[in-house]
């Protein structure tokens, strides 16, 4: 994951953990029920065959991801764009350039937007690290990303007692349980569209249960092997389509109304996994094309690893070649100046720093 510098991001919690809980009944749906609900209610015709449609294109995905030359290079970004989209449902957008200049430089400023975006980059990650030690979901780890997602700092040992009786409690014991479980009688993804749905109906906490939400989406596809990392930008789809999200929600709160909201989800699901194959493609292809670039220029020093940094980092910095044992200081200087020549690389002052930018890729991914 890209390095985020300390922009007095985080706080330190002062009050207990479960302080960001609310204490009384779930905030947005009064009387919600114990997943899991009727399996009949949740599958159809309509549902099943968009359900395919899907999950192949997911499995697409994951054949792409194995062919490509530097998956991890493009999940990260991904997770980028997850930040600044499930961001922008709750305030504005930012573009993904200002996202990758807080990361890179010692000297920006980041505005209140920016910083929001950085501390959802911060929860995902998290999560992300959750399941590289275990492959469940724990009550803890919802606190710490809620925790992480308000600017709060707090130790990855914290402990939190609670009261099991509690209803936001119970039903968050109950919803984790059901995001563990493995799906055997029904299609993981009807699941995570259940278990969003749940979630924000619950609404457990003060603050940030939409990014939170939308953070356990991600978890939820990594801790089904869905995707290698939470990096798939459903947020994106819920920004474009929020009315009819809100919408859908409440028709299931008041009708029990199942199927439009996991159609919409599907739908979801199936539109930015192909959006994100296509471009994944574009990035193979400008991969190969700049790897050409650098050997017709007769650059024999400008190996797979200095191209992989470039397209690691599409905002570099010489420090970022040292940090790869690519070059020393003046050597990784040279080699990035000619990057320019060549007309690979930009060149961008932010204060005295000088900002490398791989202006091809970023059009890419934003």
């Amino acid at each position: 994951m890209c390095l985020i510098y300390n922009f007095g991001l985080m706080s330190t919690l002062d009050a207990p953990l479960h302080s960001l809980l609310k204490d009384k009944t779930p905030g947005s749906c009064p009387g919600l029920q114990l997943l899991p609900p009727s399996s009949a209610r949740l599958e159809n015709n309509s549902v099943l065959r968009q359900e395919s449609r899907a999950a192949v294109a997911l499995a697409e995905l994951r054949v792409w991801l194995k062919l490509h030359h530097t998956p991890n290079i493009f999940l990260e970004n991904m997770m980028i764009r997850e930040a600044i989209c499930s961001t922008a449902i709750e305030t504005r957008t930012v573009p993904f350039e200002d996202v990758l200049e807080a990361l890179t430089s010692q000297v920006s400023r980041p505005t209140a937007t920016i910083k929001n975006v950085l501390q959802c980059l911060l929860a995902i990650s998290h999560g992300n690290s959750i399941f590289a030690q275990r492959r469940t979901l724990e009550l803890t780890d919802i606190f710490q990303i809620v925790a992480q997602l308000q600017g709060i700092s707090i130790p990855q040992t914290a402990s939190m007692p609670y009261d099991a009786q509690s209803p936001n409690i119970k039903l968050l014991l109950n919803l984790i349980g059901y995001f563990n479980e493995p799906a055997r009688e029904i299609s993981p993804l009807i699941k995570m569209a259940v278990q969003h749905y749940q979630f924000e109906s619950i609404h457990p906490f003060y603050l940030e249960n939409g990014r939170t939400g939308r953070v356990l989406n991600l978890l939820f596809l990594q801790q089904h092997q869905l995707l290698p990392l939470p990096a798939l930008s459903v947020s994106e789809y819920v920004l474009q389509n929020k009315i009819e999200y809100y919408h859908l929600h409440q028709q299931v709160r008041e009708q029990n109304e199942w199927t439009s909201w996991i159609l919409f989800f599907l739908r979801g699901i199936e539109t930015v996994v192909k959006k994100n194959s296509q471009r994944l493609l574009a990035i193979e292809n400008l991969y190969q094309t700049t790897t050409s670039l650098c050997k017709t220029a007769g650059k024999s020093n400008y190996t797979k690893p200095l191209v992989d940094v470039i397209f690691k980092r599409p905002y570099c910095k010489i420090e970022h070649l040292q940090e790869f044992n690519i070059a020393q200081r003046k050597a990784a200087g040279k080699y990035l100046h000619t990057l320019v020549e060549l007309g690979i690389l930009g060149l961008k002052k932010v204060g005295k720093e000088n900002i490398f930018v791989h202006r091809a890729l970023i059009d890419l991914l934003s």
